[in-house]
């Protein structure tokens, strides 16, 4: 599993040290849900979607939204930067101390979020290879490029907001060049396969995934990756949405700096529909959105929710009034559609201009041929 374990019998310590334990001992709260014990993983902005998965059956955890996973060692190390060795010793004096718990004795403090918007020079470039590696996969593979185009994405929203996709080997290739795979690790760009022979290759996290780039000043500083339908229709169990670990940036916020009007989506498709109509949008992938990181609405005078017409989007819905008070106009769709499902529908932007007028919206809106 580890090198140097042979002055340690690791089965012995994970056996006197139940990963379930030293999760909760390290500031996760868990609580039962089937198999398992789920939690708010430690490893990004999780917020109130428990995405962090600990199986005492056979003592390994997992995490459906960040797709990191490992065992207490691995635990030890992404949580309080404990390497092998000296994770054995704290497990060691764990177990003895008869005194419950104790503090791990980390030189580092945890590794904080990553930040988007102050990446180090190195993270661009990263970045920026991944960038253009997902850009090129998209036009290279007609299969995802034609769902893409069937969503209502025309062609040059797909070249000028740098669309990707990313095939799951390319990305490795390219980095490995240069020598930055590790730090691209590091990034969450990729995580490790632990394989019985001893063997820890990489695996890419946003793998068979269309690509959505925040972009500023041209360049991309973070990713959030839409899988791709299978090609028989039939239904895949995987999480529909993953991004990049960290916190979450507005997506579109550049585009929308300085608009007096502006819409606010909830997904990545509605905005993407939206900009390809002409309007200044931003989405927040997902429904909740720290309200300390908003500014980029501060100088919207009148803001306009479009948001799915399901439970999550009409509570998404009516915090954001609640939040920004009078500036806020929710957007009321037809026959519970959401924006990307009319942008798929004949006469659909049409729908929408009008429904986006009836709001309150007071720019105007090109008529529909």
């Amino acid at each position: 599993m580890r090198q140097d374990n042979r002055r340690y019998d690791v089965a012995e310590l994970k056996r006197l040290n139940p990963l379930a334990d030293v999760v909760t001992e390290l500031g996760v709260t868990l609580r039962r849900c089937g198999r398992s014990l789920v939690g708010l993983c430690p490893f990004h902005d999780d917020r109130n979607d428990p995405n962090f998965n600990v199986y005492p059956d056979d003592d390994h955890w997992h995490c459906y939204a960040c797709n990191q996973r490992g065992d207490v060692f691995d635990f030890l190390e992404r949580k309080v930067d404990l390497r092998f060795k000296p994770a054995c010793e704290w497990l060691t004096e764990r177990a003895g101390s008869g005194r419950g718990p104790i503090v791990p004795p980390s030189t580092k403090p945890p590794r904080p979020l990553h930040r988007w918007d102050s990446l180090t020079p190195e993270q661009q470039t990263i970045l920026n290879f991944a960038w253009a590696t997902y850009r090129n996969g998209l036009w290279a593979n007609a299969r995802v490029l034609n769902y893409v185009r069937g969503r209502g994405i025309p062609d040059w929203l797909i070249e000028g907001g740098g669309l990707g996709y990313s095939d799951g080997h390319s990305l490795e290739g390219v980095l490995r060049k240069g020598g930055h795979l590790c730090p691209a690790e590091e990034m969450g760009l990729f995580w490790r396969i632990e394989r019985r022979d001893g063997s820890n290759p990489f695996r890419e996290h946003l793998r068979n995934r269309i690509i959505v780039p925040e972009l500023r000043k041209g360049q991309a500083i973070w990713f959030i990756g839409r899988r791709v339908p299978r090609p028989d229709g039939t239904a895949r169990e995987d999480l529909k949405y993953l991004s990049l670990r960290g916190e979450r940036p507005l997506l579109g916020q550049e585009r929308a700096a300085g608009q007096r009007e502006l819409i606010l989506c909830e997904g990545v498709f509605d905005y993407l529909s939206a900009v390809s109509w002409g309007l200044p949008a931003v989405a927040l992938c997902g429904t909740s959105f720290p309200a300390n990181r908003l500014g980029a609405l501060d100088a919207a005078e009148a803001i306009y929710g479009v948001f799915d017409p399901d439970a999550g989007g009409q509570q998404a819905s009516q915090y954001f009034a609640e939040l920004l008070g009078p500036r806020f106009h929710p957007v009321r769709l037809p026959d519970a559609l959401d924006l990307n499902d009319l942008a798929c529908t004949a006469g659909g932007r049409a729908q929408f201009f009008e429904s986006l007028a009836k709001a309150g919206w007071k720019a105007s809106l090109q008529e529909v041929a």
